[in-house]
């Protein structure tokens, strides 16, 4: 399965916090995340949603996003 989480930023607050343990908890074998930014500045999160495999892509350069399914 795969998932696209849209979010503002990766600036440290809620929603990102829990993105954060979710995705700890939700091994990557069973299903692939990735996270969409509304802001061009991905925020200090970044390289922790890399590290566990995310892609990160910002929505204002995205102008044709395509999810294979």
């Amino acid at each position: 399965m795969k998932v696209l989480h849209l979010v503002h930023s990766l600036n440290p607050g809620g929603v990102e916090t829990n993105l954060l343990r979710m995705m700890q908890c939700i091994p990557r074998s069973s299903v692939a995340m990735d996270i969409c930014c509304r802001d061009a500045n991905f925020g200090p999160l970044v390289d922790k949603f890399s590290a566990m495999g995310a892609r990160v892509i910002s929505a204002r350069w995205a102008l044709v996003l395509t999810i294979q399914t």
